[in-house]
């Protein structure tokens, strides 16, 4: 991976093992009301506070946010440069993380990149906004 986050995997599964943060429950909440500007600022801090690794998978989804937020702006290429960022840093988790399902995530980012690529830059204001899905917590 280019950024150099290569996380002991071990150290990885027993941090997604914990619950989910209740400043990462905010961010997801703001999220999932397409509030996507304000989910990528609850998000981002939450990010800033953790300093291991599991906090990448905080920046998977403050970057998803940051993608529905582009899409929303019709900024076609912007929303492409994160989606590919959020996939490299999506890497090496597991398809879920303290209760965030990564796998869904990237399943639905999949469709909107392909839905991107399908209109074209010239298509932004035809873009099906019902892509946009929330986040997907594991039921606790």
């Amino acid at each position: 991976m280019s950024d150099g986050f290569n996380p002991d995997p071990a150290d990885l599964a027993a941090q997604c093992a914990e619950p989910l943060p209740l400043t990462v429950r905010r961010g997801v909440a703001l999220f999932n009301r397409s509030a996507y500007f304000e989910a990528h600022e609850a998000l981002e801090d939450a990010w800033r506070a953790e300093r291991r690794p599991v906090r990448e998978a905080y920046r998977v989804f403050l970057q998803a946010a940051v993608v529905y937020y582009k899409i929303q702006q019709g900024n076609y290429n912007g929303a492409l440069k994160m989606i590919a960022r959020l996939r490299r840093w999506a890497e090496p988790f597991p398809p879920c993380c303290q209760g965030l399902l990564l796998a869904s995530l990237l399943a639905d980012i999949q469709q909107v990149e392909f839905e991107l690529q399908r209109l074209g830059p010239e298509g932004m204001d035809r873009f099906p906004m019902r892509l946009l899905k929330p986040v997907i917590l594991e039921k606790e």
